[in-house]
């Protein structure tokens, strides 16, 4: 808890400097915060790319919809064309993809 204070204070000093440097004092670092080093950011592996991918073909297929049907309350089909282990996580959140974009079925075709 300490060091993400420390972190956090680091980013409010410039707005509020007076008080991030009593405060910085206060908790017992050693150097004053203005010659402290600056957070460095942390770069993680990107882990969210089927949620990415999820979210874009739904913006995708809402976008085609509209294009083809005039009502949108109308079901139309629906047709995803990607490799295999995409096409198995999609017919995972089929019923999910049904209902969010409002279409009858959805086709498959594997690459």
């Amino acid at each position: 808890m300490i060091y993400i204070l420390g972190r956090l204070l680091q980013l409010l000093h410039p707005y509020t400097p007076f008080v991030t440097e009593k405060l910085w004092q206060q908790i017992g670092f050693v150097d004053s915060i203005s010659v402290s080093d600056w957070p460095k950011t942390i770069m993680l592996p990107h882990k969210n790319y089927k949620i990415k991918l999820m979210m874009d073909m739904i913006t995708q297929l809402r976008t085609l919809k509209l294009q083809v049907v005039t009502k949108p309350h109308e079901k139309v089909e629906g047709l995803v064309q990607a490799s295999s282990d995409i096409v198995d996580y999609i017919q995972e959140f089929e019923v999910m993809i049904k209902k969010l974009v409002n279409i009858s079925t959805l086709h498959y075709f594997r690459e």
